[in-house]
């Protein structure tokens, strides 16, 4: 989980995502990817059942050409032929045969997707069959653009007064055939009632009787009127399934419809002299390319005759689809927020939320997909899956802001104590500075800097000056120990404590050679500033190094108001003690014992002393640097070390004087001089144990 000020903070971004998203709802781009999304629902689930009564007669590219009736059959069939010559538009009296020869096999239901709204020769048979059958016979009607003279209006067209008289009532023989599409231009829904002004986008008027539609009009004869939806909206249908005899059918494969005017194929299976179509409901409308009836659909472009089968078929079944209302609509894309939030509250690692998110989207789509195919719900799809899909980015990307901020906050904290290798080395790899914190035993390299005298420049100097030369002083050595990838522990007054290969270590030889390496800078960079700051007329500073090697305790260590990365142990005490020891030398750089043996491949050694510091029992040998073995020393050096070691030996061997002899002959060596005084004081005071340590009484 997450801290509270997070919780708060991924509630408003989640909150904000959601509100953009609940925005973008009204508007027109967006609107198009949720219908395409709702319409995969349209042809991945649950398809209507086709009913089997229901016939499609195709006026098609067939039925215009003849096609499969050989010319000596032709000659034969004076009705086809007749068809034929006349070509399309054929003659209106054939539609009074096609009428009895359907009526006559018991069709239930006869409706034309055709419009006949004018005058033309064949009305009076056409008319006579529409009213003997008026109890089962339906034609089309439209609504229509017209062009006037003031622009365009819309016009109610109505089949031509020779075929069906006006009476100043809706015929019950008469629906119209206009599909309203979706601000997408693709039908989804159909109306089944309508009225005058609906349609031209009037106000509509109580006491205004609605128009039925062709589908209405078919379900109305088929005897199934309580079907029918009373209002006046729009209803979402279930299309049924495409079959493959359609180009882009749904579920009612066309039939030629001169099939049924020619003998040879009427009196043979399937239409068996007419059996076929008993209690059928039959459609007859165009079909195919020459006719360009076409209506976009969410399975595509759709023959307009189908769609109007899928209508009735729709009524017929109760296959209509629930279309959730505004507020259901708004608290599912709220939903959507709020499952990004879970999910980003619950699951802290961005893989293990991507993967709970993507499951959430999986799941949820399962369910809008499992409601569709079983009770018809029709609920938004790409609204809460983009409000839970931004919400998680938004938020993912905001944590990844305020990461990336913690981690230069951290960076630059931890780069105030250490290296930035080193700094780096642990971003990379945080189980090592997780496993520091807790506490862990481990070999390092440790320094040690004071400065001498310092309190007494203190108690007599400028203050103000003394911290900003102080201030100067620090930021040069810390970058000293930067610079070699140690770590600074801590400032301890006018001391500076460094650690080396505590997070990272080429092993206690490399690790001891940057501590050294470090020392011998600072002394140098010293040097530097002291020159710089006689200048400024203040005054000079004087250090020592202690530099030593071994095993420490390292960890977060202190109490719960403060706490510090630190190191504690013996070979910690050590390396101050011997920081502490270069004053009894008069020199400025001392290594313990096993730092020594880690740097004489790499550095010009002088064996100090054998030292035992104060509240110590055992002795320790000493050395300073006099420089890399990489540079050869002078030939003075090189003297004054090969006589150093005679004496030295000579001196822990108890043979005092000529040890004298020998460092006296270098007295430009402060070493040496210590050495002069200790032996004069020996001659003078022989103990009566010698076994070569030199004993600290101070610290």
């Amino acid at each position: 989980m997450i801290a509270w000020s997070r919780r708060k903070l991924l509630a408003a971004v989640c909150a904000l995502s959601t509100l953009v998203v609940l925005a973008l709802q009204w508007v027109g781009p967006w609107q198009q990817v949720e219908y395409a999304a709702r319409d995969m629902l349209s042809i991945w689930g649950r398809h209507a059942p086709s009913r089997e009564d229901i016939v499609f007669l195709a006026i098609d590219e067939p039925s215009m050409t003849m096609e499969g009736v050989f010319p000596q059959e032709l000659a034969g069939e004076p009705l086809l032929r007749r068809m034929l010559e006349t070509g399309w538009p054929w003659p209106r009296d054939i539609y009074p045969v096609i009428i009895e020869k359907l009526a006559e096999a018991g069709a239930k239901v006869i409706a034309f997707d055709m419009m006949f709204p004018t005058p033309r020769e064949g009305d009076d048979a056409f008319r006579a069959a529409l009213e003997k059958y008026e109890d089962r016979v339906i034609v089309g009607s439209n609504f229509l653009d017209s062009d006037t003279s003031g622009g365009q209006a819309a016009v109610y067209s109505e089949p031509s007064q020779t075929l069906i008289p006006a009476s100043g009532q809706p015929d019950h023989r008469v629906g119209f055939v206009n599909m309203w599409p979706d601000p997408d231009g693709v039908v989804r829904r159909v109306y089944y009632r309508r009225t005058r002004h609906e349609v031209f986008g009037m106000m509509k008027r109580e006491e205004e009787k609605p128009l039925l539609s062709l589908s209405t009009r078919i379900v109305e004869k088929s005897g199934f009127k309580n079907h029918i939806p009373e209002n006046t909206a729009g209803h979402l249908i279930r299309f049924p399934k495409p079959t493959e005899y359609t180009m882009s059918g749904e579920g009612f494969p066309p039939q030629s419809i001169y099939r049924i005017l020619f003998s040879k194929t009427w009196n043979t299976p399937p239409y068996s002299g007419g059996s076929y179509f008993k209690d059928k409901i039959v459609l007859i409308g165009p079909y195919g390319n020459v006719h360009k009836d076409y209506i976009k659909t969410p399975k595509g472009e759709t023959p307009g005759p189908i769609v109007h089968l899928a209508a009735v078929n729709a009524a017929l079944l109760d296959e209509f689809l629930i279309e959730p209302p505004v507020w259901m609509t708004q608290l599912l894309v709220a939903l959507g927020g709020f499952f990004a939030w879970l999910l980003a509250y619950y699951f802290s690692k961005p893989i293990i939320r991507f993967l709970a998110l993507l499951g959430t989207l999986l799941v949820s789509l399962w369910l809008v997909f499992l409601l569709y195919s079983m009770v018809g719900f029709y609920p938004l799809i790409a609204g809460p899956a983009l409000a839970m899909v931004v919400s998680s980015v938004v938020w993912l990307a905001w944590e990844q802001l305020l990461e990336q901020r913690e981690r230069l906050r951290t960076r630059r904290t931890m780069e105030r104590y250490m290296s930035k290798t080193v700094v780096k080395e642990l971003l990379d790899n945080p189980n090592t500075w997780r496993e520091a914190l807790g506490g862990r035993r481990q070999p390092l390299a440790i320094l040690f800097t004071d400065l001498r005298g310092f309190t007494t420049l203190t108690e007599s100097g400028d203050s103000q000056r003394l911290v900003q030369q102080l201030n100067e002083y620090f930021g040069v050595m810390v970058g000293i120990v930067f610079e070699f990838d140690g770590r600074l522990d801590k400032f301890i007054g006018d001391a500076i404590m460094a650690v080396w290969g505590e997070f990272r270590s080429g092993g206690p030889a490399d690790d001891v050679c940057k501590a050294v390496r470090a020392g011998l800078k600072m002394r140098d960079a010293l040097k530097t500033l002291n020159v710089k700051w006689v200048e400024q007329g203040w005054p000079e500073f004087h250090m020592g190094v202690g530099i030593n090697h071994g095993e420490v305790i390292s960890g977060n260590m202190g109490c719960e108001e403060k706490m510090e990365l630190t190191v504690i142990g013996d070979s910690v005490n050590l390396a101050s003690r011997l920081e502490g020891a270069t004053k009894e030398y008069g020199i400025d750089l001392l290594l313990g014992q096993d730092a020594l043996h880690y740097a004489r491949d790499q550095f010009h050694l002088v064996i100090v002393d054998r030292l035992q510091v104060k509240g110590k029992t055992q002795a320790v040998e000493i050395a300073t640097v006099l420089g890399e073995k990489s540079t050869p020393l002078p030939v003075d050096q090189q003297a004054w070390l090969s006589a150093h070691e005679q004496a030295s030996g000579l001196y822990r061997a108890g043979k005092f004087a000529a040890a004298r002899d020998i460092f006296a002959q270098w007295p430009a060596h402060s070493i040496s001089r210590v050495y002069v005084q200790r032996c004069e004081n020996l001659i003078a005071n022989p103990p009566e144990q010698w076994d070569g340590v030199y004993r600290m009484t101070k610290k």
